[in-house]
């Protein structure tokens, strides 16, 4: 399984305020637009997963929305992707490379540390609000204070503030002209399409 970065275009003020609103319109509209992913979870647990008590994705999606809890761990992973699906319902995927890619493809985090890492050595610390850095901030950030302890999705946010530095940080160091591209380029990449929304960015990786 290639895993990845993915990141949504996202005003995360809204966010927070539809997670635990107890808005049940709001809830029917984001089933009825995903109504094929929620369907298809659900087959997938009926083949693969009977007996394993797993929660559902339509079921993590009213938990989000009606009574979120404090964490997902693995056997409610859902509530994860659950979150990723209204990031797509109340934003937009940040669009990278080629064919419409939405994400930073085949990325392990052994190499988003190395993205980080290089970045910092010309940034200097890369720190967000809330004592996180940037990879914590992308890979274990609370989305709407619902801490991600299962293997996958790690759930971030970046706020429109703390993309704007960062862009501005990023672009500071890029090279003039045609070269090579720096290690970090496909991070900075995200951090810029981002930032040029002007809302906040939500990442998932899995």
């Amino acid at each position: 399984m290639a895993h990845g970065l993915y990141g949504y275009a996202v005003d995360i003020n809204q966010l927070e305020e539809k997670v635990g609103s107890q808005d049940l319109e709001f809830l029917k509209a984001v089933r009825k637009r995903f109504e094929g992913p929620i369907e298809l979870n659900e087959r997938w647990l009926s083949a693969h997963a009977a007996g394993q008590n797993l929660l559902s994705l339509n079921e993590a999606l009213e938990w989000v929305v009606v009574a979120p809890p404090e964490y997902f761990e693995d056997r409610t992973t859902n509530v994860g992707y659950a979150l990723e699906v209204l990031c797509y319902h109340l934003g937009d995927p940040i669009i990278l490379g080629r064919a419409g890619r939405t994400a930073l493809r085949d990325m392990t985090l052994s190499e988003l540390t190395d993205m980080v890492e290089t970045a910092s050595v010309h940034t200097g610390p890369l720190e967000l609000g809330d004592d996180f850095d940037l990879k914590r901030g992308l890979l274990v950030r609370p989305i709407a204070g619902i801490e991600p302890l299962a293997s996958y999705p790690g759930t971030g946010y970046l706020r429109r503030s703390e993309l704007s530095k960062l862009a501005t940080e990023f672009g500071a160091i890029r090279p003039p002209g045609p070269g090579p591209l720096a290690p970090w380029e496909p991070l900075a990449k995200l951090i810029h399409e981002a930032a040029a929304t002007g809302l906040g960015l939500a990442t998932f990786y899995y």
